[in-house]
């Protein structure tokens, strides 16, 4: 077990669209975690639309490799403002392989973060954290971290190399 103090966020509705259900599972319980309640999970590119036209999120948890409709298809329903009127909705895209056609994709859609899977709770608090930056980051003692054998990378769409060398 682990110390982990997380942020409170103000608890705006969250879609969080994955094709695994425990990913799922495993974000809803880090939302949860700071105080983000309102958590819609879904599976597919077609499960996310729907989820979308019954709320206008805070935030936007989004797999890049979704099946039946692409990240990239939702992302262009979601920044065309003749289809939708809050167009500005932060999103963070995750993904296993990120690459730098990917980070090209996402940033002309005007995604705000990429997470490589896996990330841990404290780096998609920080993530959140850039949209309500008047919150405390939250602090984990790092001897005790679970992902401290497997380290996560953050990725934001505008970086062009990674681990030191270009991403293909």
């Amino acid at each position: 077990m682990f110390m982990l103090r997380a942020p409170l966020f103000p608890n705006l509705p969250v879609v969080v669209a994955d094709d695994s259900p425990y990913v799922r599972r495993l974000i809803r319980n880090m939302l949860m975690q700071v105080g983000m309640r309102e958590v819609l999970d879904a599976g597919t590119g077609h499960e996310t639309l729907g989820q979308l036209s019954s709320v206008t999120p805070g935030l936007i948890v989004l797999q890049w490799e979704l099946p039946e409709f692409s990240a990239a298809e939702i992302l262009d329903l979601l920044r065309d403002p003749n289809r939708v009127r809050a167009t500005n909705v932060p999103v963070i895209v995750t993904t296993e392989r990120p690459t730098r056609r990917l980070l090209d994709a996402v940033a002309e859609r005007q995604v705000h973060h990429v997470l490589r899977k896996p990330f841990s709770p404290k780096m998609l608090w920080q993530r959140i954290g850039d949209f309500y930056p008047d919150q405390r980051e939250p602090e984990m003692d790092p001897r005790l971290s679970p992902t401290s054998k497997q380290p996560s990378m953050l990725l934001q769409p505008s970086q062009v190399a990674w681990g030191g060398a270009a991403a293909s």
